[in-house]
C-alpha cells in the first residue's frame, strides 16, 4: 500500500504531472494538478437536443453505460453531460477537474434534488471514460502513515477533444448556453466534510427560505447584463484555432447573466456557521465587469464595507477600527497584508494559515515576487500582522471566519430586505451590494444603519 501511495505522490511532486501519453496535446505538455476547477454536478449544457455534447452522448451512450442503459436514462445522460461540461469548462481555462471518488461525498438528501449525482453513476462513467481513453487522470490517495492525501484529478485526452471537434462547428463551451441546476431548497446545510445533509429548519431559517424564494422570483424578473470586453485566448476547440474575440466590437456589446438563483450555505452542521449567499452568476465575474452591470438597461453602482471582518472583530472587543489595518510593513506591501488578514481570519491554526498563504504564493506570481521583495518570511509576516492588532490577536488563526460569515450574511439579508420589499433589485457579493444608480444614497444609508443595529458602531461604506 505504501509503495502504491508513493507512486501517486510522485505524480504530485512539484505540483505537476508529466503526461504519459505522448500524443501532441494542443493544450498541455505538462499538467499542473494544483490549477484546478472543482467538479460541480449541477452544471450541464442546456438546449440539449441541439448541443454538440448531447449529440456526442447519444452517439457514445452505450459505450459508456454498460449496465441497464435503459433504466433511469434521463439521469444517466445528465450525469455524463455534467462530467463532460465540467471537463470542457476546465479545458477552456487550461485547468484540470478535481473530483472525489469517496462514496460518502455522493450521499445527497432528496430534499436538494440532484437525482443524477449518484456515486454509482459518476464513478462508473468516469472509469469507463478512462478505459475508452477519453479522459486521463491522477487518482487520489490517502496515506495512513503520513496522513497525506490528494483528491483525484481528471482532464480531457486528445482523443476526446478530437471527437468533439467533429461536432463543435466553431463553437466553444464557454459560449454555449450551459446552465446550473438549482437546488430544490435555497437553504443548504453541510457537515464538516462539506457534504450536504438534511435538516429540520427552525423558524428563522424557514423565514430566510421564504425571503430567498421571493428574492429569486424578483431576480428572474430582471434582465441583467454586463460588458465583457476581454479578449479570450484562441479557442481550444476551433479547428483553425482562430481567436474567439467575444469583445465589445460586435453589434451587441453585452453578455447576459442568466444563471442567477441565490441560496445560502451553512457549514459544520450548524445554522450559526457560514450562511453566506451563493449561486448567482454575477458573483463569478470580476469587479471591473461588475462595474458595467445593468438592471433592465439601467446602470448600477456597487458599494461595499471597508475592512468588514476586521472592523467586526474590533467592535466585538469594544473598539473602533480607525487606521488602515494593512499598512504595517509599508504601503507597497499592503496587498500582502490584506491576504494575510483574510487567511488569519479564516484559518483554524497558525500552521494552516502558513500553508494557505504559501498556496496563494504558488497561484499568484506577482504576490510571490512582492513577498520576496519584502524580505520577510511567511511566519514573520503573520507575526507582524498579529503584533499590529493586539486587541484582536486572540481571534487570528482561531477559525473565527465562519462565525463572522454568519454575521455578515445576516447583515446582508437585512440590507437586501429593505429593497426587496419595495420590489427594487439589489445584488450581493458577500460584503458588497449592487443596485441601480438612483438608489446609491439610499443603499449607503441602509448599509450604515443595519450595521449600527447589529454592532453598535459606525463603519465606512465605499
Amino acid at each position: 500500500m505504501l509503495t502504491k501511495n508513493r507512486e501517486h505522490l510522485n505524480k504530485y511532486e512539484n505540483n505537476s504531472y508529466v503526461m504519459k501519453n505522448k500524443e501532441p496535446f494542443q493544450y498541455y505538455s505538462l499538467i499542473n494538478l494544483e490549477d484546478f476547477k472543482r467538479f460541480n454536478g449541477r452544471i450541464f449544457l442546456s438546449n440539449c437536443d441541439s448541443s454538440f455534447v448531447e449529440r456526442w452522448i447519444n452517439e457514445n451512450y452505450f459505450k459508456i453505460v454498460l449496465h441497464n442503459p435503459e433504466k433511469d436514462l434521463i439521469n444517466k445522460k445528465l450525469a455524463i453531460n455534467s462530467i463532460l461540461v465540467n471537463i470542457l469548462l476546465a479545458l477552456e481555462e487550461k485547468k484540470v477537474v478535481i473530483i472525489s471518488r469517496r462514496k460518502n461525498d455522493y450521499t445527497i438528501p432528496k430534499m436538494y434534488g440532484l437525482a443524477h449525482i449518484k456515486y454509482i453513476y459518476i464513478i462508473t462513467f468516469l472509469d469507463q471514460l478512462y478505459k475508452l481513453k477519453l479522459i486521463d487522470q491522477a487518482k487520489g490517495f490517502f496515506n495512513r502513515e503520513t496522513r497525506e492525501s490528494k483528491t483525484t484529478r481528471i482532464w480531457a485526452t486528445y482523443k476526446l477533444i478530437n471527437e468533439l471537434n467533429n461536432c463543435i462547428n466553431s463553437k466553444n463551451i464557454i459560449q454555449s448556453a450551459y446552465q446550473i441546476m438549482p437546488f430544490k431548497t435555497p437553504i443548504i446545510l453541510k457537515d464538516k466534510k462539506k457534504n450536504l445533509i438534511s435538516y429540520i429548519a427552525p423558524k428563522e431559517i424557514r423565514d430566510e427560505e421564504y425571503f430567498l424564494n421571493v428574492y429569486n422570483d424578483l431576480l428572474k424578473s430582471y434582465e441583467i447584463k454586463y460588458t465583457n470586453g476581454e479578449r479570450r485566448p484562441p479557442s481550444l476547440f476551433s479547428k483553425n484555432n482562430t481567436t474567439n474575440t467575444n469583445t465589445i466590437t460586435g453589434t451587441n456589446p453585452y453578455k447576459s447573466i442568466n444563471n442567477n438563483n441565490l441560496y445560502r450555505v451553512y457549514n459544520y452542521s450548524s445554522f450559526q456557521l457560514g450562511g453566506r449567499f451563493y449561486g448567482a452568476e454575477y458573483q463569478r465575474i470580476n469587479k471591473q465587469e461588475r462595474a458595467t452591470i445593468e438592471f433592465n438597461n439601467k446602470k448600477t453602482i456597487e458599494l461595499d464595507f471597508k475592512s468588514l471582518h476586521l472592523t467586526m472583530l474590533y467592535n466585538l472587543e469594544g473598539h473602533q477600527l480607525l487606521d488602515d489595518p494593512y499598512s504595517i510593513v509599508g504601503l507597497q506591501y499592503r496587498e500582502i497584508m490584506k491576504k494575510i488578514a483574510l487567511i488569519s481570519i479564516n484559518a483554524g491554526s497558525l500552521t494552516k494559515g502558513f500553508q494557505a498563504f504559501n498556496r496563494e504564493l504558488q497561484k499568484d506570481f506577482e504576490l510571490y515576487l512582492l513577498k520576496k521583495q519584502s524580505g520577510f518570511t511567511t511566519p514573520e509576516l503573520f507575526k507582524k500582522f498579529s503584533e499590529a492588532h493586539p486587541k484582536i490577536s486572540k481571534y487570528l488563526n482561531s477559525g473565527i471566519g465562519l462565525k463572522l460569515q454568519n454575521k455578515d450574511a445576516h447583515l446582508a439579508s437585512n440590507i437586501m430586505k429593505n429593497f426587496v420589499i419595495e420590489d427594487v433589485l439589489i445584488a450581493t457579493v458577500h460584503d458588497s451590494f449592487i443596485i441601480e444608480e438612483k438608489y446609491k444614497d439610499d443603499l449607503k444609508k441602509v448599509m450604515k444603519e443595519e450595521y449600527r443595529k447589529l454592532f453598535g458602531y459606525e463603519i465606512t461604506v465605499k
